[in-house]
């Protein structure tokens, strides 16, 4: 106990059902807090996890009540002759931003928090891992609150996302006369192709229904035919309905479909949590690319997201350089790397931050080789990161 907090930690799916009602019961009573802090989202990583017997959930309570959930993953790394364990948060190709599910306004939780990780009672680990940790996140605050002495941080990259707390006439204005042409030559080719209907599905029957077409038009091109397609891979598959399920049965997920005729030619699968609309994946038919048709169901989302009173964004999780025609600012995603006040993570510091400073070096020399853009892939920072 430190101050009035008390930590605990179990692990594996039996330590995940046992904490997710009051988890659960944590995260509704936040204003802001994402997919990415719920125990939906770690319940269907179990689905993609090769090892989950070492995910590791950490609770934190104050006068009995709980305040805050750590999920974290953990692992053994070699770094030269050293074992280094290391704790991470969760992090995968499909689960891209990773946070706590606490209060920001509880600063003094992560100071104990901290103290208490340099002790027996907490789990192995020299190393502590923070990927993909939006800026404007829990972790992100209270690092700047109290950060602890070794740590290295570092802009992995960034999320793209569009205030639609205006109306969609102010958002077009806002885009290129370019962008706004070309999204209005792509309707007029598609309406010359057939009808538009745009189909929306909140309700877990819905979703059912819609799922299957989804999964259709994102395996259709080059995905379907590499075998990357989530339809192509059984784990994929059962993440996926994992998520539906999870997240579906509380209204926070949405499938969308755009109908040309009778023929579905784009698909949209959404999260809706903290007065955001976040795009976990989308698709379209290459074949009709003519006519722009993830252009035309994002116009349709961003329209209905304008008159939403209970949206104020539309996130891309990601920043993929498709999005950049609507405009949306960039909030950085970064990642935090600690460690432990023993002469192992005194080490391990000085080895990384080594590291890091070789990297920095040649990436500036080799910038000044091949002169270019700021985020070139011979930037430091692009270097640094790799």
């Amino acid at each position: 106990m430190s101050n009035g907090w008390q930590f605990s930690w179990s692990s594996g799916i039996a330590g995940l059902r046992e904490l997710a009602p009051a988890w659960q019961a944590l995260a509704d009573s936040l204003p802001d807090a994402e997919y990415f802090q719920r125990p939906q989202w770690f319940h269907a990583h179990q689905a993609i996890n090769e090892n989950p017997e070492k995910s590791i959930w950490v609770s934190v309570h104050h006068e009995g009540q709980l305040k805050a959930v750590f999920a974290l993953q953990s692992v053994v790394r070699k770094v030269g002759p050293l074992r280094v364990p290391e704790l991470r948060f969760v992090n995968h190709g499909h689960m891209t931003l990773s946070d706590v599910c606490a209060d920001r306004a509880d600063v003094t939780l992560w100071p104990a928090f901290w103290n208490w990780l340099q002790g027996r009672d907490a789990p192995e680990w020299d190393r502590f891992v923070l990927p993909q940790i939006p800026a404007d996140g829990v972790m992100a605050a209270w690092l700047q609150h109290f950060a602890p002495q070794r740590m290295l941080h570092s802009v992995a990259s960034s999320s793209a996302r569009v205030d639609c707390r205006r109306s969609m006439e102010e958002l077009l204005k806002s885009c290129s006369a370019n962008h706004r042409s070309s999204v209005s030559r792509g309707g007029k080719r598609a309406e010359a192709l057939g009808p538009l209907r745009y189909e929306l599905a909140r309700s877990p029957q819905d979703l059912a229904r819609l799922m299957p077409i989804f999964l259709a038009i994102e395996a259709s091109g080059w995905k379907g035919a590499a075998g990357s397609a989530v339809a192509s891979n059984p784990a994929l598959m059962r993440f996926y309905n994992a998520l539906l399920d999870g997240f579906g049965s509380r209204g926070q997920c949405e499938i969308d479909v755009l109908h040309v005729g009778e023929r579905p030619v784009a698909s949209v699968l959404w999260f809706r949590t903290g007065r955001q609309i976040h795009l976990q994946k989308i698709g379209y038919l290459e074949e009709l690319s003519q006519i722009g048709p993830g252009k035309l169901l994002l116009r349709e989302t961003f329209k209905r997201a304008c008159e939403d009173p209970e949206l104020d964004r539309l996130c891309f999780i990601t920043h993929p350089a498709w999005a950049d025609p609507w405009r949306p600012e960039g909030n950085p995603v970064l990642e935090f790397t600690l460690f432990r006040d023993n002469w192992r993570g005194l080490v391990l510091y000085q080895l990384n931050k080594a590291k890091r400073a070789r990297a920095a070096r040649l990436g500036q020399a080799q910038a000044r080789k091949n002169p270019g853009p700021e985020n070139s892939e011979h930037s430091p920072e692009a270097i640094a990161e790799r």
